[in-house]
């Protein structure tokens, strides 16, 4: 096998240039630096690397599963675009193109997906799967290549799950609310179910629960699904129910959309009501007031979960985790007390 300046150059984490001193054995680098690029030529030679030299032909496929929710695509706000550069770098870091294909689950030809997956210029999956439902994973589980899953737990699919800690983040959000004392806490969710914001609502009703609080005043109220569907319904909200002591609200749509009707109707934050919203929102649509927040760990997410697809990339483990990337309180200014 032919080995080029490049492929040993990242290899051994050197430059290009310095390789190309060391192979055609001019001055300007040590000894000891020429000696470890010869060796290290040899090695990929003879395929003895760890991490062998790809064929850039190959490629990691990202499968982004889609139900025309509008939450992981065509979404209001673009959260991902982070997260498939860094997909994106790390790939090409090894030697490999991505290729990205969003399929939807409802009506897409699912087994062109599986074959494409499955082909011999694919090296491993990255299955988001924001909107994926546990039926979903049937036809997943065709996929014969490493896979990671990313933004769901199928436990049903033998391969690496890697989430974000929604149930820790409502935890935090629950207990920051509870030090500036308020007791009822109203928790405005999206109208549409999906894995994440399951794992969010279920941690609300377990504090609440575990603290034995009055449910009359601290519900799951849906409010909507985009941000004029929630600032609509959250207008008449107001119209017909009295505040209570705050909103914990459930991602960047619902917060938006809640914000816009409580400065319509002339209430404000945190003076009227406290707010903790899940999802950091640009500064452009806090308007007023600076929203303290639960940052949620999407490009942290990325990193483990491309850390993991090598790992299956080079060996197959026959037992595989769910793991969480944790998440994050930043302080704004809308809790009063």
């Amino acid at each position: 096998m032919r080995v080029k300046a490049v492929d040993i150059a990242r290899e051994l984490g050197l430059s290009k240039a310095t390789v190309s001193l060391a192979l055609n054995d001019k001055p300007g680098i040590s000894e000891k630096t020429r000696q470890e690029i010869i060796e290290c030529r040899e090695r990929l030679q003879q395929g003895e690397s760890g991490r062998p030299v790809q064929d850039r032909n190959m490629i990691i496929k990202i499968v982004l599963v889609i139900r025309d929710l509008k939450i992981a695509y065509d979404s209001e706000m673009d959260l991902g675009t982070d997260v498939f550069a860094l997909y994106d770098r790390e790939a090409k870091k090894r030697g490999y193109s991505v290729g990205v294909t969003y399929v939807n689950v409802l009506w897409d030809d699912m087994d062109a997906l599986i074959n494409e997956c499955n082909s011999k210029m694919v090296a491993g999956v990255i299955l988001v799967g924001t909107e994926m439902r546990p039926e979903d994973s049937k036809v997943f589980g065709r996929i014969e290549k490493p896979m990671v899953i990313s933004d769901n737990s199928l436990h049903n699919l033998n391969c690496y799950n890697v989430i974000a800690d929604n149930r820790g983040g409502v935890l935090m959000a629950m207990e920051r609310l509870f030090a500036a004392d308020k007791r009822e806490i109203v928790y405005l969710a999206h109208q549409v179910d999906i894995f994440n914001f399951d794992q969010r609502r279920k941690e609300y009703r377990e504090f609440i629960y575990e603290h034995n609080i009055e449910t009359q005043t601290n519900k799951i109220v849906k409010i909507g699904t985009t941000t004029e569907s929630v600032y609509r319904n959250m207008l008449d909200y107001i119209d017909k129910n009295k505040l209570p002591e705050a909103f914990l609200t459930e991602n960047y749509q619902v917060s938006i959309g809640v914000m816009r009707a409580l400065k319509s109707k002339k209430r404000s934050i945190p003076e009227d009501i406290s707010m903790i919203g899940i999802d950091v929102l640009p500064s452009y649509v806090t308007m007023d007031c600076e929203l303290t927040t639960i940052k949620v760990p999407h490009t942290e997410r990325a990193e483990m979960v491309m850390m993991l697809l090598w790992r299956e990339m080079e060996r197959r483990d026959a037992s595989k985790s769910v793991v969480m990337t944790k998440c994050q309180l930043i302080e704004g200014q809308s809790i009063s007390g």
